[in-house]
């Protein structure tokens, strides 16, 4: 598994329809001639966090991770901003629900569409967070690559 500063995108991955070292195989560019589109990934297990960023960078995303909500909120601050944010809802220090809340009071992140991935069975008490979508997990990639796809831009 990379290291954390392993995670970031080389300037012009391979892509095609070989297969990544997770023996999927990769779609293509994404719509967007060129166009790299960066996420923020926020999620608290290391090797989930990795495995997830791999995954997108494979798909031609690129990736910027944070560990919790705290970290997020400082990486939206100091970096460019993302086109989407995936979330995960339980983690220490600043939590998906707290990221969020805290998220919606900057005009300038208000925007930006997040994803919330989430192990939590009352997905209810996340309604009136406005999340994009909420993905439960364990989530497929394939649908979080749909959902994103969704997002970006179109041709």
């Amino acid at each position: 598994m990379p290291a954390p500063s392993a995670l970031q995108p080389s300037s012009s991955p391979e892509r095609g329809s070989e297969a990544t070292a997770h023996g999927r195989q990769s779609r293509g560019p994404l719509r967007g001639v060129g166009m790299r589109q960066r996420v923020l990934l926020v999620e608290d297990d290391f090797m989930l966090r990795a495995h997830l960023a791999e995954l997108l960078m494979a798909e031609g995303y690129q990736v910027s991770c944070a560990a919790d909500g705290e970290e997020a909120l400082m990486r939206l601050l100091r970096e460019p901003l993302p086109f989407a944010i995936i979330l995960d809802i339980v983690m220490p220090r600043l939590d998906g629900v707290g990221f969020r809340r805290r998220q919606m009071t900057f005009p300038e992140l208000t925007g930006i569409p997040t994803i919330a991935l989430t192990a939590t069975r009352d997905l209810e008490d996340l309604s009136h967070l406005a999340f994009e979508r909420v993905l439960k997990k364990p989530a497929s990639i394939d649908g979080l690559i749909e959902t994103l796809a969704q997002l970006g831009p179109s041709a």
